[in-house]
Parts: C-alpha cells; structure tokens; sequence
C-alpha cells in the first residue's frame, strides 16, 4: 500500500511538471516606426555583429563582418531593391527562413533598410 501511495504521489508530481511546463512563448516584435532612416553602419551592421558574423567569416558566404558585410549582400546578390521582400536576406531572417537568431524586429529592420534602397551610408 505504501509502495502504490509513493507510485502515484511520484506521477502526479511529474504530471504537474509536465502540465505547467507546457507554456506558449509569443515573440512580440518591437515596433520598427516606418519613417526612420535606416542607416547600415548604426543599425543593420550591429544586428549581423551579433548574431550573425560569428557563423559567416570569410569562409562562409555572404561575410558578414564589419567592413565586409556591405559589399558581400551587394555583390552577391542577397538583396533585391525592386522586390525588396523576395530578398535573400530578409527572407532567411524571417521566422520561417532559418536564420531568425535575431528575431522579428531585426528582420523588420533589414526590410525596411532594403525598401529604402540598401544604401551603405
């Protein structure tokens, strides 16, 4: 009888633990105010120093080192200013893209540099 009691306090704690471990984490993206001037140095440079450029050195494609990063998404074709949705980059940011390390605000961020023509300065 004791050795049931024990059997069924254990489930019921890791039942509790289960149920309260099942909880939904909802990325709310900060809110990218469509009129600010995106600027690559200041804002989009910062995003690929952090998340990104520890994976994408030289031997990976596209560098995304500072000093580097401008040049390899422009010569390789990783942004596209005419449909600035369908770009590379901003596709592999999104969620769905697999590359979201940075997460929805930065993704945001590097769309809306590329809307406003994915100028360097």
């Amino acid at each position: 009888m004791q050795k049931r009691s024990l059997i069924l306090f254990f489930i019921g704690v890791v039942g509790v633990f289960f149920l309260y471990s099942c909880t939904y984490n909802t990325l709310v993206p900060e809110k990218i105010n469509p009129d600010q001037k995106v600027v690559f140095a200041t804002d989009i440079q910062p995003i690929f120093t952090q998340y990104c450029a520890g994976c994408h050195p030289s031997q990976h494609v596209p560098d995304l080192r500072e000093g580097k990063s401008y040049s390899s998404l422009i010569n390789g074709n990783y942004i596209n200013k005419s449909a600035p949705n369908q770009s590379l980059l901003y596709r592999v940011m999104t969620p769905n893209g697999g590359m979201s390390f940075a997460g929805v605000s930065a993704a945001q961020l590097v769309l809306l540099w590329i809307q406003q023509g994915a100028n360097e300065k």
